[in-house]
């Protein structure tokens, strides 16, 4: 195997490794591309697969959609490409590019295996996983960037100049001069080093307020109702996911009947204490549950009422969590509070410890 072949199985690979690692209430996240999210990113690297081939006469072979399952669609495409590094003869053979007249070896170097790296970091940061690029890789790329003459990468950072759909640089991101070699690559390739998917509204979970005293919040969960309700009425569960990154439940009483009473404390950050309590109003499992929620410390006026609405949706549970507040004022000083990030946190907690528990059976 040479060189060329060698370092795109090896960034095909980890690009495949981030594919099997996003949840499934992740691929509508935002990316750090303005228009994609997260499929889509996904969806242009198996797209300039196929540009790839193009040269040759040749075409993707069918493969599964990107829809229903991205790792397949990026399994075949890489498979296609491997197989034309892995023959000679359609490695060498010539193409026409930007750049000039090059092998199809070299052209598949210079475009999709270096677009694994950057849209590689696309998908981490949209995904919330390890996006550090390999320094052989930033270097490497950077060195090349650097000889690409002005009025190519001018052609290279207009949209659709190589084809509908393609747009192959975006427009340059400022950064330091002194900045890390990696900060100035992802610049130079549209990126802003500092982008993160904390700053796009949370996308794993939606919040809305369809009245004046209510707050409503969605997430898609990958496990069955009836396992969902449990962890938030069994203790056991409870105590293995329930609260903001950091803060984890000491005290965990529940008596699951209407009219039955609830009350957590939870330990955090220097050693900082918080508990609340309430009464269970309404249980129909696994489908509803509906209790009165009060903290100690009142931090917000009075109590309010939760309501969890579960439903069976594409082989998973969408929760919709109602959250009702005794005035607007009181629901609009919840909303200001750091209560949207607690709960995404609490949640991607909640995704680890369900996948944890489908593992344990």
């Amino acid at each position: 195997m040479n060189e060329i072949a060698e370092r795109y199985r090896r960034r095909a690979a980890a690009f495949e490794r981030k594919i099997a690692a996003v949840r499934p209430h992740q691929w509508s996240n935002q990316s750090p591309c303005e228009h994609w999210d997260a499929r889509a990113v996904v969806g242009h690297i198996i797209d300039m697969h196929g540009a790839m081939l193009r040269p040759l006469g040749r075409e993707l072979r069918p493969a599964p959609s990107l829809d229903d399952d991205p790792l397949g669609a990026f399994f075949s495409a890489r498979a296609d490409v491997e197989e034309i590094l892995d023959d000679t003869r359609l490695a060498r053979a010539e193409c026409d590019t930007p750049t000039g007249r090059i092998t199809t070896e070299q052209h598949i170097d210079q475009v999709v295996s270096d677009d694994l790296v950057i849209h590689g970091w696309d998908l981490a940061r949209a995904t919330r996983q390890d996006d550090t690029m390999e320094d052989e890789d930033v270097e490497r790329m950077w060195a090349r960037s650097t000889t690409v003459p002005a009025g190519v990468v001018e052609q290279l950072r207009t949209p659709e100049a190589f084809g509908p759909g393609i747009e192959v640089l975006g427009p340059e991101v400022a950064v330091p001069d002194d900045a890390p070699l990696h900060d100035r690559l992802l610049g130079f390739f549209g990126r802003d080093p500092g982008w993160s998917a904390d700053a796009h509204d949370y996308p794993g979970t939606t919040v809305t307020t369809p009245t004046d005293t209510e707050i409503v919040m969605t997430r898609w969960f990958a496990a069955p109702p009836a396992l969902v309700f449990s962890a938030w009425t069994e203790p056991a569960l409870l105590k293995r996911w329930y609260g903001a990154r950091g803060w984890h439940i000491v005290e965990c009483r529940v008596d699951l009947r209407v009219g039955g009473r609830w009350r957590f404390t939870w330990h955090g950050p220097d050693d900082e204490r918080m508990s609340a309590g309430g009464m269970y109003q309404e249980i129909a499992a696994p489908e509803r549950l509906v209790y009165s929620e009060e903290f100690d410390d009142h931090w917000y006026p009075g109590e309010s009422v939760v309501v969890h609405v579960l439903t069976g949706h594409r082989g998973g549970t969408a929760l919709t969590t109602t959250l009702r507040y005794s005035t607007r004022d009181v629901r609009d000083l919840v909303l200001s509070s750091a209560m949207e990030r607690g709960v995404e946190e609490g949640y991607q907690r909640l995704d680890d410890m369900l996948i944890a528990v489908a593992g344990e059976e």
